[in-house]
Formats: C-alpha cells, structure tokens, sequence
C-alpha cells in the first residue's frame, strides 16, 4: 500500500514559516521543506545538509513545535523528528546530543555501557557551558524524585546568558510545580514562578502555569480561576475541563455551562467529567441525559478496566439519584428504561449487578 503525498500528511508551509519566525531562525521554509520531503519519501537527507547538525536539530525543533500546537502528531511525524534528532546528534548539535543524552538516561532499557557513554557527554556538554545540559540534569534528577537536587540544576540553568524566553519558561514553570506540591507555605513562591512564566511563554507553550494559577485562585478569587481555566480549555489541557466544570456548577450554580465543559472533557475521557454531567443533568432534572450518561460510564469501563472502581463507586454513591431517574423515566416503557432498570435496580435492591458490580 503506498503512503500518501507529502503534502497531505506534512503542516503547511505557512504554519511552517511562523514556527521559524517564531524560532528566530535565518532559515526558511523553502530550504527545509524539500529536506522534510526527502526524508519522508526515501529516509535520506539531500548531500549538501546531511552534515549540517544545526539545520537538522531546527527541523526537529520545528515538528516538535507542530506537535505542541496541535496536540497530535502522525506516525510520519514523529518518525521524521526522531530521525532528524539523531541525525543532528550525529552530527555535533550540542542541544540534539544533550536530549539525546536524557532519552538514554530516562530509560528503563537502555544498557549499563550506553548509559555511562551519556553521562560523559553530559558531563563535557557542562564542563563546557552548554545551557540545556543544566536543565537535562535537572529533570533527569527531577524524575528520580530528588526535587531538591532538581531544583539546584534548574537554578544553575536559569544563571546561564541569552536563554530563549520558551526554555526559561518552561523551567520556571517546573520550579513553580516543585514549590506547589511541596508543602503550602511554599504556594505564594509558586504563584511569583508561574506569573513569570506567563509573561515571557506563549500560551501553548505554558499552559499548565495557566492551570496551576488556576488552582491557586479557585477559593479565593473564583472568577479569576474560570478565565485561567477557559484559557487552558482552549489548549485542550484535560484536567481544566472538570474543574471548569465543577467550578461553573459548584460556585457560579450555572449547570448549562458545567453541562457544556463536562461534555467536551467525556469526550476526551475524562471519567470526572462523566460524574459531573450526570449531577449538572440531575439537578436540571434531564433524566434522560442521566440515564445516556450511564451508559456512556458503563461502555467508558468496558474500554479502559482502569475506570471500573472509579466508576462502581460513584454509582454506589449515587444510587439515590439514580433510583430517581429509572422512575422518572418509567413513564415511557422504552428500550431506554429497561436499560435503566437493569442497571440501577440492583443497586437499590442490594443485590449483586451483572453490570455494575465491577
């Protein structure tokens, strides 16, 4: 089977363009989009770039920034970009060989000789100044679960000269994190690294400061959080979903739009917001809608086991209301009903369910 035309499967050439403005980049589309072709229909790089390390690592830079802006990226892409990383690795981008370095490092299946080799480069890439090795320590350190030695190598990061605006945001943003789950005398210094983040980062590029802002806003200044939180919504950030949810039917007492947040965030699965439509739906006594939603958990459950308790839980805590919709909606003897019936009447009779008892 032949794949499609490159065109068809690569971003457009505008996209493309503002990417590299935004990059800051001499470089443009009209030299790099023929290299991304080669690439795609025959894995080989033209003569005159196949050396060229910088130029290959600002192609990956490039797919990694699609990736960010589209929250997807097709097999042919991220075949191309870690292609295009190795490549540049091999041929001396200090940036491509120090994440090539953390590839290594983080995983649980690389061997004990190729892992000695990456901290030697990592160590020269430091001995030598490179930037980003500061901030590849850090989070390497970070993933071990030694914030404090994490938090060290970040700072050393953020002394380093000319820092891009993106890479500086985005270990500010991991600082701040470390700090709000650290303990609660800690939130004010989160919130300080989280404002700072969001005046010097793109939106796409910082959005869990945009959630964490968020969090830290919700009890005190709701109406702030609902902005933060819609912001991150329009990123597609999964958790704000919920929480936009919830705070419009808990706080604002506006359950059509807690309805609307819930129903996008099922959409992308997340089982909360499945629980919150069926309350918003409740309290707006649409017993159908209750009933549409549990059989939405019921298929959710079948799809991913690791929802069953979750979602056998709420049921158990929900059987009230749920008695409630099968009389409701007995008044018609539909399919629907029985459906109901089967599912909430072992629930308030006490007896094992065939359905729900997961």
């Amino acid at each position: 089977m032949s794949k499609p035309e490159f065109s068809k499967v690569f971003p457009s050439k505008k996209l493309v363009n503002r990417i590299l403005f935004q990059l800051d980049s001499d470089v443009t589309s009209r030299t790099i989009l023929p290299i991304y072709e080669s690439i795609y229909n025959s894995n080989k790089i033209p003569t005159k770039y196949e050396k060229n390390g910088e130029v290959l690592f600002l192609m990956n830079q490039v797919l990694n920034k699609v990736r960010k802006i589209s929250n997807y990226e097709s097999t042919p892409l991220k075949h191309m970009r870690n292609f295009l990383l190795y490549k540049s690795a091999n041929n001396g981008s200090n940036d491509a060989i120090a994440l090539l370095c953390y590839e290594i490092l983080s995983s649980k299946t690389t061997t004990t000789e190729k892992k000695k080799e990456a901290e030697k480069l990592l160590k020269d890439l430091i001995y030598h100044g490179h930037a980003l090795s500061f901030k590849i320590v850090g989070d390497l350190n970070r993933l071990a679960g030694d914030n404090e030695e994490g938090l060290r190598w970040y700072n050393k990061f953020l002394e380093q000269p000319n820092l891009a605006d993106e890479l500086r945001g985005d270990v500010l943003e991991k600082i701040g994190e470390i700090e709000y789950k650290a303990d609660v005398k800690n939130i004010k210094k989160a919130e300080q690294k989280f404002l700072e983040v969001i005046k010097i980062c793109k939106l796409q590029d910082c959005v869990k400061s945009y959630f964490y802002l968020a969090q830290i806003y919700i009890k005190y200044d709701p109406m702030k959080a609902k902005v933060l939180l819609e912001q991150c919504c329009t990123q597609g950030f999964k958790e704000a979903f919920k929480e936009l949810g919830y705070l419009e039917m808990n706080y604002f007492r506006d359950y059509r739009k807690a309805q609307e947040w819930f129903k996008i965030g099922m959409e992308v699965f997340e089982v909360e917001c499945y629980f919150g439509y069926f309350d918003a739906s409740f309290t707006l006594e649409q017993y159908s809608k209750c009933l549409n939603c549990l059989k939405s958990m019921e298929n959710l459950s079948r799809i991913d086991k690791n929802y069953k308790d979750y979602i056998k839980m709420f049921v158990t805590h929900r059987a009230d209301k749920i008695e409630t919709v099968v009389k409701k909606c007995s008044v018609s003897k539909s399919a629907e009903t029985k459906t109901a019936e089967r599912v909430a009447t072992p629930i308030s009779s006490g007896k094992a369910s065939t359905r729900w008892d997961m």
